[in-house]
């Protein structure tokens, strides 16, 4: 069993040695950098995550925890952490050549995949193959059923499509194509007679089921995830939030 990794919500596709200014993240899984320098390299930054990530999965906490984000600061600064005694000496090994304050000795991704505790991994292989979840079917399949149940024709799709995720089409596409067994065994969802009761999805995307319902008031957001790690103002407010390292 393999582990897909996704929600990367500030993501930027950059070149290798390029230097970055945007200081944002989640605060236990920044960097030491994006908080005292004054740029910083894509990639460097993504093997130290990768390292809070790795620890998180093996020991079940995160390496660094505080109940402010000025104490997670210190303690990243200060790389003030322990790994428990039962985790693995190659798992160790591989956790803090990646949680290295010093960039230049900081792993890169080549010394991550060498390390022993992958003897296993076929990284090749990887890069080649993906397993499809139990319940994935293929694209015929799922164009299938959203002209079965919502009459979207191909040419409607494919404009869905070309415009990514925006398009709420795209979404519910992408769903049929993960989840697609699950939905096809359901009885309770709608066969052909049922169509015009379920509405249908519209060429914007858009959902109509032919009646209108007041959308509720929108709730503010309390919980603080990912902040500006240089706003200072952002960092006081994050340490004034008791429930920012409850939740990650």
């Amino acid at each position: 069993m393999y582990v897909k990794l996704g929600d990367f919500g500030f993501s930027k596709c950059v070149a290798p040695d390029a230097a970055l200014t945007t200081f944002c993240g989640s605060p236990p899984y920044a960097a030491p950098e994006l908080f005292v320098a004054d740029s910083y390299t894509g990639p460097a930054v993504d093997l130290w995550a990768l390292g809070v990530l790795i620890f998180y999965m093996v020991t079940g906490s995160l390496p660094f925890k505080a109940d402010s984000l000025h104490k997670i600061k210190r303690l990243i600064l200060s790389n003030d952490y322990r790994i428990p005694a039962y985790v693995s000496d190659d798992c160790q090994t591989l956790i803090s050549g990646l949680l290295t304050n010093s960039v230049e000795r900081r792993y890169t991704v080549s010394q991550a995949k060498s390390s022993p505790w992958f003897n296993d991994i076929d990284w090749q292989h990887l890069m080649k193959h993906t397993d499809p979840t139990p319940d994935e079917i293929d694209d015929a399949s799922a164009r299938y059923l959203l002209k079965k149940w919502w009459d979207v024709d191909s040419y409607e799709l494919d404009k869905a499509l070309s415009e990514g995720p925006k398009n709420k089409l795209t979404g519910i596409y992408r769903i049929l194509r993960s989840k697609g067994l699950q939905y096809k065994k359901d009885p309770t969802l709608p066969d052909q007679k049922y169509k015009n009761k379920r509405g249908r999805v519209k060429r914007n995307g858009s959902c109509s089921t032919g009646k209108s319902k007041p959308r509720p008031a929108s709730v503010p957001h309390k919980e603080l995830t990912t902040v500006d790690l240089r706003d200072q103002k952002s960092m006081k407010n994050a340490e004034n939030s008791t429930r920012t390292c409850n939740i990650l």
